[in-house]
């Protein structure tokens, strides 16, 4: 992966922006180019664009040939848009079709990725430098943690032998930061990592199980999914009972749950878990695509 140091953008402007789900996984992503030396800014207005940036796209689009416009003000800047599929994108040269990452795509949607198009999955993964994973201290406060979307409160351990922390909402505007998150699985010792009907039969994973392993937890999962692209280090269950028994499992045998723990650290910093592998993939196939553009 090389790339020049030029800006990248987040557009959110009245005539295309950013819905907020989307908005907050772009911003957690694009911390990776942070890292790597990069100014990262929200461009409110399509005037604020230049030949010279990477410009992530939102799919809340309110203007007819919204490509045409952006061509307009920054014909030869690298586009990566999120949900872009029914928009034509001949006037921008370097354009790069994003997506999430469903291993198992409905119908429609599959028939809709294989048109052509330069197209890149966006990784939903840890944002930290991967080098630092494995080396923050936990100090244990509860058992288990879930912090998300609201999923699966049914599967939440009622037994009083087990303390824990489960925020689910279905307000967007109410998800927790990503310090606090890293800060709440330093303190766990397993996370619970729900995932919905339709991401689990898709087999889409969502950042939580990546979290999760990052900070130093046993990961249980409703999603075999989960499980499989981890290698098998997230844990499956099915049931309330399930994941109480898991949990004592691990409570019982401390060494395997220190096993599973260094499972989890090597695989995320040496095996894609981290957003560095996020931006390296967009950064590869815009180089493979267009070379010579970055």
């Amino acid at each position: 992966m090389c790339l020049d140091m030029r800006d990248v953008m987040m557009l959110n402007c009245p005539e295309i922006g950013m819905h907020l789900a989307f908005m907050y996984a772009c911003a957690e992503a694009c911390f990776a180019f942070v890292r790597m030396g990069h100014q990262v800014r929200v461009a409110r207005s399509i005037s604020d664009l230049n030949d010279d940036c990477i410009v992530f796209l939102g799919n809340d689009i309110h203007i007819p040939n919204p490509a045409r416009a952006l061509a307009q003000q920054a014909p030869r800047a690298v586009y990566i848009g999120w949900y872009w599929n029914e928009q034509d994108v001949s006037p921008l040269p370097y354009f790069v079709h994003t997506h999430e990452n469903k291993m198992k795509p409905s119908a429609p949607l599959a028939f809709k990725y294989n048109d052509g198009h330069i197209r890149v999955p966006f990784l939903l993964r840890a944002n930290d430098d991967p080098a630092l994973i494995g080396t923050y201290p936990k100090r244990i406060l509860r058992h288990y943690c879930y912090m998300g979307y609201e999923y699966n409160r049914e599967m939440v351990p009622s037994s009083p032998k087990y303390t824990g922390f489960y925020f689910g909402t279905k307000n967007h505007t109410k998800f927790l930061k990503y310090g606090m998150r890293k800060n709440m699985y330093l303190s766990s010792m397993f996370a619970l990592g729900f995932q919905s009907k339709i991401n689990a039969d898709e087999q889409h994973v969502s950042q939580r199980i990546y979290e999760g392993l990052a900070y130093g937890c046993v990961v249980l999962s409703n999603s075999q999914a989960a499980c499989d692209q981890t290698d098998g280090i997230v844990e499956f269950v099915a049931s309330k009972r399930e994941i109480e028994d898991k949990m004592e499992y691990y409570l019982n045998n401390p060494d395997a749950y220190r096993a599973k723990q260094a499972a989890g650290y090597d695989f995320i910093k040496n095996r894609g878990g981290t957003n560095h592998t996020t931006v390296g993939l967009f950064v590869d196939a815009i180089n493979a695509a267009f070379p010579g553009v970055l």
